[in-house]
């Protein structure tokens, strides 16, 4: 069996998620935004990748096209270098069902349910309560 883990960052998709960033590219692609979530793709998500003890997976990462370039490089920079080409794809796909480029690269057609969509990534609430705190959280 592959393991295939997922990650959809800053992907203008068509379901699935409900922030008000999601429908908008101003927002979507707002460089405090995309620095936040850059912060915590490379604290949290490659360590953990990196951590497994079975290293028979592939990770991908869908992200939208109209990311501005230099983000771009970046994320495929950082997966590939991390993981390496035999392990990262990373896709930038135009708006749409994020299932779809997601099969694609997997070769599946199948994909987890969407129940885990709507679960929050981010709130304001949690920012107020990462600043006040003396410890360093991040909100996810």
């Amino acid at each position: 069996m592959e393991i295939v883990y997922q990650t959809r960052f800053s992907y203008r998709g068509l379901s699935g998620w409900r922030s008000p960033a999601a429908g908008d590219p101003v927002l979507l692609y707002d460089a405090e935004r995309l620095a936040h979530r850059f912060a915590l793709f490379e604290r949290i998500t490659l360590p953990s990748l990196l951590a497994q003890e079975d290293a028979a997976f592939r990770h991908v990462v869908l992200a939208g096209s109209g990311m501005p370039r230099p983000w771009r490089l970046r994320l495929r920079a950082l997966c590939l270098d991390t993981l390496g080409a035999a392990r990262a794809t990373v896709i930038f796909a135009p708006p749409g069902r994020a299932a779809r480029p997601f099969n694609q690269a997997s070769g599946s057609s199948r994909i987890a349910s969407s129940a885990y969509q709507k679960w929050p990534t981010w709130s304001s609430r949690f920012r107020g309560a990462a600043h006040r705190s003396s410890r360093a959280v991040l909100p996810i």
